[in-house]
């Protein structure tokens, strides 16, 4: 849902993407999908209009723990493993958003 939404954003339709991310991120809070979340958070920051909710929804990706050490689905790239120690999302993403 979250890489079809992402597509819809790129190609234009950016109210049929808001509204697949916030069914996504629904279901990433109903199952617990700790790993999709902050993608999807992500996304959706990129796709709302308000500087408000943008901030809130950084913010709660932010203050996302990480489990543990853990990598993504690929398994092999530097880049997927987190530091347990810090959330999952850092300082960085409000600077992603503005770039």
């Amino acid at each position: 849902m979250e890489m079809h939404a992402r597509l819809l954003l790129d190609t234009g339709c950016r109210a049929d993407a808001i509204a697949c991310l916030r069914d996504a991120l629904a279901i990433c809070r109903d199952a617990g999908m700790q790993f999709c979340r902050p993608k999807v958070l992500s996304a959706l920051s990129r796709a709302v209009e308000f500087k408000a909710e943008r901030d809130r929804l950084l913010g709660e990706g932010e203050d996302l723990p990480v489990v543990g050490p853990g990598r993504t689905h690929s398994g092999c790239s530097p880049c997927c493993w987190h530091d347990s120690t810090r959330p999952i999302l850092g300082g960085l993403s409000h600077e992603y958003v503005r770039i």
